[in-house]
C-alpha cells in the first residue's frame, strides 16, 4: 500500500512539473510577442558595417550621415515628409515611396496601417499605405568590393525593400526607385559619399554638397599638383629621349646636335639664366671698364664739339 501512495504521488508532481514548464513556455512566447511589436534589437539600428575586401583588408563603412535625423537638409519638415521621398510614376502605376535607413520613419504615426519600426512606407494614388521594410532584422551585407546593400526586414504582407549603395562624390544625396524585380520586392539606388568606406577621402570630406575632388583614376584636388609635375616630367623624358633617337638614326646628327631643338633649348635656358641673373644683382651692379671708358670718351667728344662750336662762333663775329 506505501508503495503505490508513493507512486501516486511521484505521478502528481511530475503533472505539476510539466505544468509548470508549459506556463514557462507561454510567459517567454508572450513575452517575445510584446518585443516584436515595439521592440527592435540594438543591432538592427546601428549604420555600421564591416567587411573584407578581395585583397583582405578590412573596409569599414558607417552610413549614419543618411539617417533622417542626422541630415540637416530636412530639419524645415514636420511631418512624415521629412523622410526620404520617392515617386515612381509609369503608365500602368503611380506610388510614393518614404524611406529611412538605420532607424524607423519619421512621424510614422501620420501614416496609415503602418507599424512603429516602419522603415519604407508604398502610398498608392488613392491613398493606400502598405508597409515595405521594418527596422526588425534590417541589415547590411555586401557580395564584392564597393558592393553595399541595405536589406530591410520584411514589413506586411512579405514585402521587403533592398537598396544598393554606391560611393560617388554626389555629397549625401537621396534614393532612386530601379525596380521590382517580383512581386512584392523594392530595389532603390543610392548613391552617396556615406557609401564610401571609412578613410576614403570622399567619405571624409562627406557633406550635404559634393566635396569636388575632381578624382579622375585615383587623382583628387589634393594631390593634383604632384600627378601634374609627374605628368609633365614623363612627357620631357619621351621627348627627349623619342626626339634623339629620331635625330641620331633617321637624320644621322651627332654630338650635342641630336638632342631635339638643341640650339632652341640653349636659346631658352641661357635666356633663364640671364633673367635669373639680372634678378639677382642688378642692384649691385657696376658698369664694367669698357662701358667707363666709352662714358669717357662719349663725355669728351660732346665738350670738343662745344668748343669748336665757341670757336666758330668766334670767328664769325
Amino acid at each position: 500500500f506505501s508503495t503505490t501512495s508513493q507512486e501516486v504521488k511521484m505521478k502528481w508532481v511530475s503533472i505539476f512539473v510539466l505544468l509548470g514548464c508549459f506556463a514557462l513556455v507561454a510567459f517567454a512566447q508572450s513575452d517575445l510577442s510584446d518585443d516584436d511589436d515595439g521592440f527592435v534589437p540594438a543591432e538592427y539600428a546601428t549604420c555600421k558595417f564591416s567587411t573584407t575586401s578581395r585583397d583582405g583588408e578590412l573596409s569599414e563603412y558607417d552610413l549614419s550621415p543618411l539617417k533622417v535625423s542626422n541630415r540637416q537638409d530636412v530639419s524645415r519638415f514636420s511631418n512624415y515628409e521629412v523622410n526620404y521621398h520617392v515617386h515612381e510614376k509609369t503608365d500602368d502605376r503611380e506610388y510614393e515611396y518614404y524611406l529611412n535607413v538605420c532607424g524607423p520613419l519619421e512621424y510614422v504615426d501620420s501614416l496609415n496601417h503602418t507599424t512603429q519600426d516602419a522603415t519604407m512606407a508604398q502610398v498608392g494614388a488613392n491613398g493606400d499605405t502598405y508597409v515595405g521594410g521594418v527596422l526588425h532584422e534590417a541589415r547590411f551585407s555586401s557580395l564584392a568590393d564597393e558592393d553595399l546593400r541595405y536589406v530591410m526586414g520584411e514589413g506586411v504582407d512579405g514585402r521587403e525593400t533592398v537598396i544598393f549603395l554606391f560611393c560617388a562624390d554626389v555629397g549625401l544625396s537621396h534614393p532612386v526607385f530601379a525596380d521590382e524585380p517580383t512581386p512584392l520586392t523594392y530595389f532603390f539606388v543610392w548613391n552617396t559619399c556615406a557609401a564610401c568606406p571609412i578613410g576614403h577621402p570622399v567619405r571624409s570630406h562627406c557633406g550635404e554638397t559634393p566635396a569636388n575632388l575632381c578624382s579622375y583614376f585615383g587623382v583628387t584636388k589634393d594631390n593634383a599638383g604632384t600627378v601634374l609635375v609627374i605628368i609633365v616630367t614623363v612627357l620631357f623624358l619621351s621627348y627627349s629621349i623619342f626626339g634623339s633617337l629620331y635625330n641620331k638614326f633617321m637624320l644621322g646628327k651627332s654630338g650635342l646636335e641630336v638632342f631635339p631643338n638643341f640650339v632652341f633649348w640653349t636659346w631658352c635656358c641661357g635666356s633663364i639664366k640671364a633673367g635669373f641673373g639680372l634678378l639677382a644683382c642688378s642692384r649691385s651692379i657696376k658698369p664694367s671698364k669698357q662701358y667707363r671708358n666709352l662714358a669717357t670718351s662719349l663725355d669728351e667728344d660732346l665738350d670738343s664739339e662745344d668748343m669748336d662750336d665757341d670757336a666758330d662762333e668766334h670767328l664769325v663775329k
